[in-house]
């Protein structure tokens, strides 16, 4: 996934001075540094189009969290039926006084399996084989949260199916070279459905050259059947020229050459995963889950003007209570701005 962030850090790269902004203590004061040359918001105004691919084979793992490719599309600000744009301003807003909407779509699927992919027996200690693949409705809103820091909120709604007929089978034998003899235990059918709701601020402080960096820190809940948790997390980058995804009212500036280094810290208190606890309404394999679990992840974002490419890994901690180690799986992702 690409990495995003959303506020107000500099305005047009023509006209009003760069600032930093610093947010303290439970309102947040907005604080101003001096003033510097200001920095094009990288043209997060507009649509957005992003393939992600996730995969642990390059890591020789080819297990748990095995494969996932999503699609995903962002409008431009604002661009949405005006039925859908006051549905947007009547919603409420989690202490986020919205300035800009967008809506986005994405569908992806996602591939688990358990560590011993030889056998066709059910793995009693290991996690099930399953699929997911599903279609995802967004809306994100930015503007001014409490004290003014810039903030962003995103309502998410994943519909879509477990089971064979997510596919999973056919697409793990593309994504990888091993043929697991095991799917005819994966997960029957089902139904599923997930409500994700997550809100970031932004603390950021630029300089002159272009160079920059970011804190993030963001809370973020999903509710359904698939998937039940609240989680908080934090993001840290730097480099040059760092896209502005926070920026309201933004404006159409044009996008730059660009470079950071990022990482973050994601912990997550699970009250359900039908990948681990298996089919809601009928009796299948299922693990013991951890309670609580935690992910971290590192990378390097290039932007080469209207296309962002991400490289990044991922740890996560054991997710249930047999798994002995972490796991770890590669992301790489093409964005294009337009």
């Amino acid at each position: 996934m690409s990495v995003q962030g959303w506020g107000r850090v500099g305005g047009s790269s023509h006209s009003t001075p760069a600032r930093s902004y610093v947010c303290f203590g439970p309102l947040c004061a907005l604080a101003l540094a001096a003033p510097l040359p200001a920095f094009a918001d990288q043209a997060e105004e507009g649509h957005s189009l992003a393939l992600n691919a996730e995969n642990d084979g390059p890591l020789d793992k080819d297990r748990h969290y095995t494969a996932g490719t999503h699609l995903t599309y962002w409008s431009a600000d604002n661009a949405m039926p005006r039925w859908l744009h006051r549905f947007s301003e009547w919603l409420p807003a989690a202490g986020v006084r919205p300035a800009a909407h967008k809506v986005g779509l994405e569908i992806g699927q996602e591939i688990f399996t358990p560590v011993n992919l030889t056998t066709t027996e059910v793995v009693v200690d290991d996690r099930p084989y399953a699929g997911w693949l599903y279609l995802g409705t967004s809306l994100r809103r930015r503007g001014p949260g409490l004290g003014d820091c810039p903030a962003m909120e995103s309502i998410r709604l994943d519909l879509g199916i477990v089971g064979p007929s997510s596919l999973a089978r056919q697409a793990q034998s593309i994504a990888h070279d091993d043929d697991p003899r095991g799917w005819d235990n994966q997960l029957d059918d089902e139904f599923g459905f997930a409500l994700r709701y997550e809100q970031r601020y932004l603390f950021a402080a630029r300089s002159t050259g272009g160079w920059g960096a970011d804190f993030i820190p963001a809370t973020h809940f999903s509710l359904g059947n698939v998937d039940t948790h609240f989680g908080l997390k934090a993001l840290v980058r730097g480099g040059v020229n760092v896209p502005d995804e926070f920026e309201t009212p933004a404006e159409r500036t044009p996008p730059r050459w660009g470079a950071y280094l990022f990482a973050s810290a994601d912990g997550r208190v699970v009250g359900r995963n039908i990948f681990l606890d298996g089919n809601t309404f009928r009796d299948s394999h299922h693990v013991d889950k951890e309670t609580f679990v935690a992910d971290l992840r590192a990378g390097l974002v290039v932007v080469l003007k209207r296309v962002e490419l991400t490289a990044a890994i991922d740890w996560r901690t054991p997710e249930f209570e047999e798994q002995s180690s972490w796991d770890a799986f590669t992301s790489a992702t093409v964005r294009y701005k337009f």
